[in-house]
């Protein structure tokens, strides 16, 4: 994304929440001594929810393969 696009989603009120939670759990681990590479697939079930899905259209080409 642009660095344009890249703030104005930062802006959102949803990113904000994100950001401040995974602040927390950074210094939370920093505080008990343990490195970002620690968490597993697990811990990061719980930002998922935030994450938008991408819905997109059908591809149509104009005309199927059958009718050539």
């Amino acid at each position: 994304a642009t660095p344009l696009v890249a703030d104005l989603k930062e802006r959102d009120p949803q990113m904000k929440a994100l950001k401040k939670r995974v602040l927390a759990k950074r210094a939370a681990a920093a505080a008990k001594g343990e490195s970002p590479d620690d968490y597993g697939p697990e811990d990061l079930r719980d930002d998922a929810e935030t994450a938008g899905t991408a819905i997109g259209r059908p591809r149509s080409h104009g005309r199927t393969p059958g009718k050539r």
